[in-house]
């Protein structure tokens, strides 16, 4: 294991030796859905991009997974979301009682022997389910982090549902609120060796809601605030090799905003699927609804 660490940390140096200086980022909504009330997706807490199958995948905070059949077709400015019919969610777990999912990662397959799986936080648990596409367990993961983390969570609900599967990294993932004992606007992100980086925390109800790797350079992060007695999702990418450590990181907040999106959305999966295009889904409990966002980063 240190070995594999070790040549992550390589790669990391010679990507953050060729990243280039950060230049603006634009987030443009293209179309935004509610998923049909016949898929009964109930509480989706998270999103990942499967490449080999050209799928999406959802998780619940119900232990459930969730192979959503969402495609997109259009101009290139004006994709359409398009959603087909879903097969029955698979159980997550082992037999025992079915984890509290709130956040989920593809990991591919790697070179020391580690299958490539989906990788489930656990957040009641606080650790990580390494799953196959049925749901099943391959394997336990620690939480990156502090030795005591889970003892300094500030709450119940406040554990890791932020996470995302690095090249060089490995796993990052992020409590959604910072721990006991730590500076209450700053979030920080821990990842496998002992790396971390800190950003601002945009107002005090801020939570990490998810992280995706945009390249290996940039990591991208869902955060939610509150703005103007509402709930705003906002991205904030993240250049790695701008910060790290203490040094806070500059992650510009950009804006989910869009016509249809005027009821403070409870956004908490995110997944990029290449192109600059990533698609962001909601937590339906207490509205009724669960919405799909389609969306295009540039910069």
């Amino acid at each position: 294991m240190a070995r594999t660490v070790t040549g992550r940390l390589l790669a990391l140096g010679l990507v953050l030796l060729c990243a280039g200086p950060a230049a603006a980022w634009q987030a443009e909504v293209l179309d935004v859905a509610d998923l049909p009330p016949a898929w009964k997706a109930h509480e989706l807490s998270g999103l990942a991009w499967v490449p080999p199958e050209r799928a999406l995948v959802a998780v619940s905070d119900r232990g459930r997974l969730w192979r959503l059949p969402v495609a997109w077709a259009g101009p290139p400015g004006a994709l359409r979301l398009q959603l087909g019919t879903p097969a029955p969610p698979q159980a997550l777990g082992d037999g025992g009682p079915r984890p509290n999912a709130e956040a989920l990662a593809w990991r591919p397959a790697a070179a020391d022997g580690a299958p490539a799986a989906l990788l489930v936080a656990d957040e009641g648990r606080h650790r990580v389910l390494a799953v196959d596409l049925q749901g099943q367990v391959l394997q336990t993961l620690a939480v990156p982090g502090p030795a005591d983390q889970a003892a300094r969570l500030r709450g119940a609900n406040a554990g890791i549902e932020a996470l995302a599967w690095h090249p060089a990294l490995g796993l990052v993932a992020a409590p959604q609120r910072p721990l006991k004992g730590d500076d209450a606007t700053l979030h920080r992100l821990h990842a496998e060796g002992g790396r971390h980086w800190v950003l601002r925390a945009g107002g005090k109800k801020s939570a990490l809601k998810a992280l995706e790797v945009l390249d290996a350079a940039t990591l991208l992060a869902l955060e939610r605030m509150e703005a103007q007695g509402r709930q705003q999702a906002v991205l904030r990418p993240l250049a790695l090799a701008d910060c790290g450590g203490e040094r806070l990181c500059d992650a510009p907040a950009l804006t989910v905003a869009h016509p249809a999106l005027q009821g403070g959305d409870n956004f908490e999966g995110l997944a990029c699927v290449g192109d600059g295009l990533c698609l962001l889904v909601s937590d339906d409990a207490g509205r009724g609804r669960t919405r799909l966002v389609l969306l295009r980063l540039r910069r």
